[in-house]
């Protein structure tokens, strides 16, 4: 990558070649429309079971419920949001949220998971 920094205040344009190193890739899940996608976090906490959910990020900043379509599957420290039967309206950026007796946390292995449905 190429940081370039543009002239200012009389000094000429400069640019330096910099090394970007990802430390956590992110998650994209692609799946086919009619396909199944399995979106899954890791939550580990100390004390209790937490009430684990699934929130798909944009506009509503809606809560994944469970339907025919979506199921939510869970050992205990591994949740799963399933969805089945695929539609492009599924296209979206999906967090794993878990609510404990101190409030929502976002606690999973992946900030965001970006699943992308496509086909017709």
């Amino acid at each position: 990558y190429t940081c370039s920094i543009g002239p200012n205040a009389g000094r000429p344009a400069t640019r330096n070649n910099v090394t970007l190193i990802i430390y956590k890739p992110p998650v994209v899940i692609f799946q086919k429309v009619g396909g199944t996608a399995i979106l899954q976090c890791n939550i580990v906490l100390g004390d209790g079971t937490p009430n684990v959910h699934w929130r798909m990020l944009g506009s509503t900043g809606m809560n994944a419920r469970p339907s025919q379509r979506w199921l939510l599957v869970s050992d205990g420290r591994h949740h799963q949001l399933v969805i089945q039967n695929a539609i492009k309206n599924d296209t979206g950026k999906y967090m794993c949220v878990a609510a404990t007796e101190a409030g929502n946390h976002v606690l999973s292995n992946s900030e965001v998971i970006d699943l992308h449905v496509e086909g017709e």
